[in-house]
């Protein structure tokens, strides 16, 4: 979908800005403290999340793409809508919303209650051990696509192989014995 845009701010109200994207006018739901900060005829880069509703469809900028990545992972949370997302995503981190949950910082937003906030630090305690063991995996991948691509493997036929690899099999010559066979195999 619609991931990036870059245009100049023709028109800002309380909660969104219109660009101009090559003569086209895009609605952009913004960040509070992004509103204030735009000014009409100004030359934004927005990283962006199309989001789909039943009688219309939504924009949502981000000036960094950790906020969008944030607000990505909120959205995913059952009962929390993008607008809600969207007030959440200014810190930036799942780690940053957490510690802002826990000290009790975020009873300000709209829409939020105790139960809600409750829910909402649940389900990102669980994101963000499974976000934990993705970039495990991911450096691991790395690591061993380094060594295989040193020994003259091709970087494609090394990441066609790498899935095939059994999850629970952690030693990394373990892992290297069995890509080699993988690999002599295609």
């Amino acid at each position: 979908m619609i991931s990036f845009i870059k245009g100049k701010i023709l028109f800002k109200d309380k909660e969104s800005v219109v660009v101009d994207v090559g003569g086209v006018g895009l609605k952009v739901f913004c960040l509070d403290s992004d509103l204030k900060n735009f000014s009409i005829n100004e030359e934004v880069a927005l990283f962006t999340s199309f989001y789909l509703r039943e009688e219309r469809a939504e924009l949502y900028g981000f000036l960094k793409k950790s906020q969008l990545q944030l607000f990505e992972i909120l959205k995913s949370i059952p009962g929390i809508g993008p607008k809600t997302a969207l007030s959440l995503s200014q810190f930036e981190t799942i780690e940053n919303l957490k510690e802002n949950f826990e000290k009790g910082s975020i009873s300000h937003i709209k829409g939020l209650g105790k139960k809600k906030l409750q829910k909402i630090l649940l389900e990102l305690t669980g994101k963000i051990h499974q976000i934990e063991k993705e970039k495990q995996k991911e450096e691991k991948d790395a690591e061993l696509l380094e060594v295989l691509t040193s020994l003259g493997f091709k970087q494609k036929k090394v990441k066609e192989i790498l899935p095939q690899i059994p999850p629970d099999i952690k030693d990394v010559q373990e892992k290297i014995k069995i890509a080699l066979r993988l690999l002599k195999e295609k």
